[in-house]
């Protein structure tokens, strides 16, 4: 099996980086970054049409802790509707709980109803900011009208947007993982490194493991857009995933972790919210189970 990036990929993984570093600010972990939301549309990085390129972008940009919706206008608008969307777009099901990621900030909504997608702008929605400690903005959206977006939108939206959730996870976990594990470099005890302690490698190896097996899950079902199990696979592996290298990372980095000056939190207070995003490890289970073995049978009353 051939698992190396086009050098078309490859060039688009370099130009994300190369845009998110000259960008991306530092300010608040938790705050909408306009700015390079903008210089990614400018790009055309927002609209790069095939879902696997897609899920590199969400990948780099998540890596980079910049706080945008970048997986909702990349990869899952264009797979409800072909309109033209703002890049400021929230996601909403109002199954899993009324909260929405950049609800307050975001310019129209993609709402799952059932056997369809709803697209509502902001008129259509009644909208409550939220005080959060995440590392996103949040907001409660109550949807009223909108444009219902046809028989089977529904579905697809939220298997579009499984694959978004565990692209971006993938990208915050390496991310955190590598900066604990320079830090541990780094930081003595006792006369050595404590990275040169077994358990802390064990703990960074493990999440090193989960934040790989998470990013290759999530591009292999943006290959298969259409099976709802490597979508809901993926989806279950980072929810899960995402816990235990939260935890993991701030074990082996202590208080300097918590900090938001040293950095890691604009990783793990992401890492902290989206790990609970369409229900968490729970409901992606059930997705998974469900798209597996019950598909087109009947289920007994």
């Amino acid at each position: 099996m051939h698992l190396s990036l086009t050098d078309q990929q490859r060039d688009v993984v370099s130009s994300v980086r190369s845009i998110v570093g000259d960008v991306a600010g530092s300010g608040p972990v938790a705050e909408l970054d306009r700015a390079t939301l903008e210089a990614l549309a400018a790009g055309g990085f927002l609209d790069v049409g095939a879902a696997l390129d897609a899920v590199l972008v969400i990948e780099e940009v998540a890596a980079a802790g910049v706080c945008a919706p970048v997986g909702a206008k990349a990869l899952v608008a264009p797979a409800v509707t072909t309109q033209a969307l703002p890049p400021v777009l929230g996601l909403a099901a109002p199954v899993h709980g009324p909260f929405v990621r950049f609800g307050a900030q975001a310019e129209a909504f993609l709402a799952v109803d059932g056997d369809e997608a709803v697209l509502a702008s902001r008129e259509d929605v009644a909208i409550q900011p939220r005080r959060v400690r995440w590392g996103y903005p949040a907001a409660t959206v109550t949807l009223g009208k909108g444009q219902r977006l046809g028989a089977g939108s529904g579905p697809r939206l939220l298997r579009m947007w499984r694959i978004a959730l565990a692209a971006e996870a993938g990208g915050l976990m390496r991310s955190a993982v590598r900066t604990a594990a320079k830090y541990v470099t780094e930081r003595e005890q006792f006369g050595r490194p404590i990275g040169g302690y077994q358990s802390v490698q064990h703990r960074l190896a493990r999440g090193w493991v989960i934040a790989e097996g998470t990013t290759w899950l999530a591009r292999r079902a943006a290959w298969f857009t259409d099976d709802d199990v490597t979508a809901a696979a993926a989806a279950c592996y980072a929810c899960k995933g995402m816990r235990e290298v939260l935890r993991s990372v701030h074990q082996v980095v202590g208080a300097m972790g918590i900090t938001d000056e040293f950095g890691l939190t604009r990783l793990t207070g992401k890492l902290a919210y989206l790990h609970t995003e369409l229900g968490g490890a729970p409901a992606n289970a059930r997705a998974l189970a469900t798209a597996r073995w019950l598909a087109n049978k009947a289920v007994p009353a």
